[in-house]
């Protein structure tokens, strides 16, 4: 069962994130994995995890609508046909729109090949309906149209992100130093992102206060100067 973003933040009363991150996964090909990742992330960090790909229709993309909107990062489980899932698609454009850090996992035997899925993002519209099918790419419109965009939008944003993002890999049929030395960089790649969002945010803020601090100076000198030039003219 996958929990909305309300109930959730009934959980959080200390003021954090409802969820630190999203994960993104191909259901048939990366369930077992995805959650697997899922139960390790949310016991490395600390804090719930949304697991994405349970759920279909209005109220199942509401609650990736919001839980994506809360989290602080989206991992992108990489599998062959990740990119041909509506869904997939529509958080990864979000996460992208919103300054979202994506941090990709390659799962080992998952086929996922970073060539094929480039060309296929940048040519999205005429290969969604190849590789998946025709009901797929309608489902992206639709999705796209209830943001205010299209398809070629979120064709062109993906196509230009998700390409550039180097790749964490995991096998969980690895040794179990393996499988923790994977977890660990993953874990590391995530923080590592997380707090350069911080800073990114902190130091936007910083830029605001000190953009409003200046006007606010400027306004004070104008006004000062306009009541020492109604001072001359009444001393005159």
């Amino acid at each position: 069962e996958y929990t909305s973003r309300a109930e959730a933040t009934s959980r959080t009363t200390d003021g954090r994130y409802p969820y630190a991150v999203f994960i993104a996964h191909h259901r048939a090909a990366a369930g077992s994995d995805a959650r697997f990742l899922h139960a390790q992330l949310e016991r490395a960090l600390g804090e719930p995890c949304f697991l994405g790909g349970r759920g279909d229709g209005a109220a199942y993309a509401q609650a990736c609508d919001e839980s994506l909107a809360s989290a602080r990062a989206l991992v992108l489980v990489q599998t062959a046909e990740v990119l041909t899932v509506p869904r997939v698609l529509l958080d990864c454009y979000q996460a992208v729109r919103r300054a979202i850090p994506v941090v990709p996992v390659r799962i080992e035997g998952g086929d996922y090949d970073f060539d094929v899925a480039h060309h296929f993002l940048e040519h999205l519209e005429e290969e969604l309906p190849v590789r998946a099918s025709a009901e797929a790419l309608a489902e992206l419109a639709e999705g796209t149209a209830a943001l205010g965009v299209d398809v070629h939008a979120v064709q062109m944003a993906l196509a230009a992100s998700l390409p550039q993002l180097i790749s964490c890999d995991f096998n969980s049929s690895g040794t179990d130093n393996q499988v923790n030395a994977a977890l660990r960089d993953i874990v590391d790649r995530l923080k590592k992102q997380i707090h350069q969002k911080k800073k990114k945010t902190k130091d936007k803020r910083a830029s605001a206060t000190t953009e409003v601090a200046v006007e606010v100076d400027a306004v004070a000198l104008a006004m000062d100067a306009a009541a020492a030039a109604q001072a001359l003219e009444a001393a005159d």
